[in-house]
């Protein structure tokens, strides 16, 4: 069981609404960060905070 301040990967695929397979094509692809400990990977909160703040985009309605 990962410590309080990281995530599992099942954890992750939750929060992203997608499978735990579309989270290990991203660790392949590193677009997604994560720490591997041993044979454990493990996803920093504040890592995956971070990660989605710089993939959103905000919409503007001026116009």
């Amino acid at each position: 069981m990962p410590p309080p301040r990281y995530l599992d990967k099942a954890s992750v695929a939750a929060l992203f609404g997608v499978s735990p397979r579309t989270i290990d094509v991203w660790m392949k692809k590193r677009l997604i960060p994560f720490l591997k400990i041993g044979k454990g990977v493990f996803f920093d909160q504040e890592d995956i905070h971070r990660y989605l703040l710089s993939k959103c985009r905000v919409q503007s309605t001026i116009g």
